[in-house]
């Protein structure tokens, strides 16, 4: 698979509304207190960092990321079904790292949810550590090494 990653355009925000909704859907099925992971797309558009991977501009993944000095907040993170499994999740974690050391930022955190086990062993694989878990979420962070930001 070719894809590319590009920042998101407003005209994006309906596919990838039905991208997030797609990549989310097995865990929707199975979670009953997952949060609306679509809602305030537009607003993120407004306020965050969204980048989306694309090949031929058919939308694969999406990533948000949103300044929270001195960190960079992974908002949301997905990856459309038939791409899951092929790397695209760990491209887009890199890109979130790659930003933060662009911004100057020390350290990336994000807050998932506590039955997504696969995305836990996911982070934690990629070099994210668990910080705290209140009911069903889990916080977790990865710190960058001062030589790989500024």
């Amino acid at each position: 698979m070719d894809w590319t990653l590009r920042p998101a355009r407003s005209d994006d925000l309906p596919a990838l509304t039905t991208l997030i909704e797609d990549a989310y859907q097995s865990a929707k099925a199975v979670i009953s207190s997952l949060p609306d992971v679509t809602a305030g797309i537009e607003e993120s558009f407004q306020n965050e960092e969204i980048w989306v991977a694309v090949d031929d501009e058919v939308k694969l993944g999406v990533l948000i990321l949103s300044q929270q000095p001195p960190n960079l907040r992974v908002v949301n993170i997905a990856v459309s079904s038939i791409t899951q499994g092929h790397g695209l999740g760990g491209a887009l974690l890199e890109q979130a790292e790659k930003r933060a050391r662009e911004l100057g930022l020390n350290e990336l955190v994000l807050t998932t949810h506590a039955q997504m086990a696969r995305n836990i062993v996911l982070y934690m694989h990629l070099g994210w550590k668990l910080v705290e878990r209140k009911g069903q979420a889990v916080s977790m962070a990865k710190s960058l090494s001062p030589s790989e930001t500024a």
